[in-house]
């Protein structure tokens, strides 16, 4: 949507076909996930042998570092 942030994660790896199916498999999966808690995927690319995943950008940072960087977790609910 207009204004939002995205994180592109960006992977070199090498491509045959049971990797292929693999990976679009997990972002088809990935794909309808929807849940609160849950970051939307919101699309991906591949060729040759880079992937591309497109996700909406998380505003408050990583779980990881919420549960391992912080000395207090103050959770909304």
């Amino acid at each position: 949507t207009k204004g939002s942030s995205l994180v592109i994660y960006r992977f070199q790896v090498v491509l045959n076909f049971p990797v292929i199916y693999l990976v679009q498999s997990e972002v088809n999966l990935i794909g309808r996930l929807s849940h609160p808690n849950i970051i939307k995927l919101l699309g991906y690319c591949r060729e040759d042998n880079e992937l591309l995943l497109v996700y909406d950008y998380l505003q408050q940072g990583s779980l990881e570092k919420l549960l391992f960087e912080s000395e207090t977790i103050n959770l909304p609910y």
